[in-house]
């Protein structure tokens, strides 16, 4: 799921929107779904703005196992150019979302030795509605021009939709 979309910007910087990130991410995703062993399905692939109900339905609709959705946010307190969070739902007692959630940041540390992910809990709306197995990767990019610019190229973006899918390449293989 890319995050936001349409009308809804996400999180915005002087040079670059929330929406058009997850989007960017998501696409690099799709130009690795390689694997016959795993289906992927998006939410949206394009700039179309679709209703948290309207992601639930898809996730149900196409008998989901997992749900990803991808953000990114802007902070001028971070230390790092970059780090992660993974988020789970706060009602949930999940282990399953935990486990997988586990999974992915171990691949997503494999960017850099300097990769920070965190946990948290969330009460965000699509990770409750969902119905399956629920994660969200927060990309957080420090706010300063030559951070963002740095952390959103293609080459970087298409990095951590890598270490994403080696991510679901590993939940497969290990559930």
């Amino acid at each position: 799921d890319a995050g936001h979309g349409g009308n809804d910007f996400g999180s915005k910087s002087d040079w670059i929107s929330e929406k058009d990130i997850n989007l960017k991410i998501v696409q690099e995703l799709r130009s690795l779904d390689k694997n016959p062993n795993i289906q992927l399905v998006y939410t949206r692939l394009n700039e179309q703005d679709i209703s948290i109900s309207e992601r639930a339905e898809m996730v149900a609709m196409n008998h989901a196992d997992l749900l990803i959705s991808i953000h990114c946010n802007f902070s001028e307190q971070l230390s790092m150019p970059q780090d992660f969070k993974i988020l789970v739902s706060k009602d949930s007692n999940d282990v399953v979302s935990k486990s997988y959630a586990s999974i992915l940041a171990e691949n997503i540390k494999k960017i850099s030795l300097q990769t920070k992910v965190n946990f948290m809990e969330s009460p965000t709306l699509l990770l409750k509605k969902s119905g399956v197995p629920s994660l969200m990767i927060e990309l957080r990019i420090r706010e300063t021009e030559a951070d963002i610019k740095s952390q959103t190229n293609s080459k970087a973006l298409k990095k951590l939709a890598k270490s994403i899918y080696s991510g679901i390449e590993a939940i497969q293989n290990d559930h």
